[in-house]
């Protein structure tokens, strides 16, 4: 009795460790066909995630890289410098209304001195020459060393009837590069100018005072002793006056032969 009651014991518990064995190699197998499926899905969802997140950031770096020149203002130079290289383009295609807007954006961006010189050559092109010497001049205020700055400025005086100033810009550019052919031209051209002006302002001086000298000479044969001992004194002040403008004339002359440019 006792020998079966362990019997039957041993046999319980045999079937419960080979119910246990079925149950956990189930589990196995189950475990088994759901792996692959589970690990396809992982496969296909961390492809499409990997993609997603690899846009995404270059995506948000571009939105960074914007957002960071927006702050920060040595990003903006690059801009500046494409408006006016585009500008450049324009001005060698003769678009000066273009090259215009273009150096405008630029100097908007990061104002430099090239840009405000370049803008000022256009404005020359266009003949709008009081904008081009503000411009040159804005320039000069960034960089007052900067050579083609003195030079356009020259030209846009010059044409504005400043020749004076036209000719202290030059001779300004001069000093800072001796050598230069192109504005050693440009200095001879407005010297010529202004000396021109100043012996016809001379000459007219002159034909006046001549003039005048002629018509007190006419007037003594018509006057009596005493109003003619006046219109005698009014004769010598005239040829004294034609005698000064004669020698402001030379001195002029002399002045600018000294020149040595």
């Amino acid at each position: 009795m006792g020998s079966k009651h362990h019997r039957d014991q041993a046999l319980d518990f045999q079937g419960f460790l080979n119910d246990l064995q079925d149950w956990e190699l189930s589990l196995k197998d189950k475990d088994k066909k759901m792996k692959p499926q589970a690990f396809e899905k992982e496969k296909l969802k961390g492809s499409s995630s990997g993609k997603k997140s690899a846009s995404d950031y270059l995506k948000n770096y571009d939105a960074i890289s914007s957002l960071s020149s927006g702050f920060m203002t040595e990003e903006s130079i690059p801009d500046a410098a494409s408006e006016k290289e585009l500008g450049n383009e324009y001005f060698k295609q003769k678009k000066f209304k273009e090259a215009i807007d273009c150096y405008s954006r630029s100097i908007a961006l990061s104002p430099s001195a090239v840009a405000y010189a370049n803008r000022g050559m256009a404005y020359v092109k266009l003949k709008k020459f009081q904008e081009a010497e503000d411009d040159c001049t804005e320039a000069l205020n960034l960089d007052d060393r900067y050579i083609k700055a003195y030079s356009r400025r020259s030209t846009a005086r010059k044409e504005l009837g400043k020749l004076k100033e036209s000719i202290e810009d030059a001779e300004f550019a001069l000093r800072l590069e001796p050598n230069n052919q192109e504005i050693k031209k440009q200095h001879a051209e407005v010297k010529s100018l202004y000396e021109k002006e100043i012996l016809e302002k001379a000459s007219g001086v002159l034909r006046s005072t001549m003039q005048g000298a002629k018509k007190v000479e006419k007037s003594e044969t018509k006057v009596n002793g005493h109003a003619s001992g006046v219109a005698v004194v009014q004769g010598d002040q005239a040829k004294v006056s034609a005698a000064l403008v004669l020698l402001m004339m030379v001195t002029w002359k002399r002045s600018f032969m000294r020149l040595k440019w």
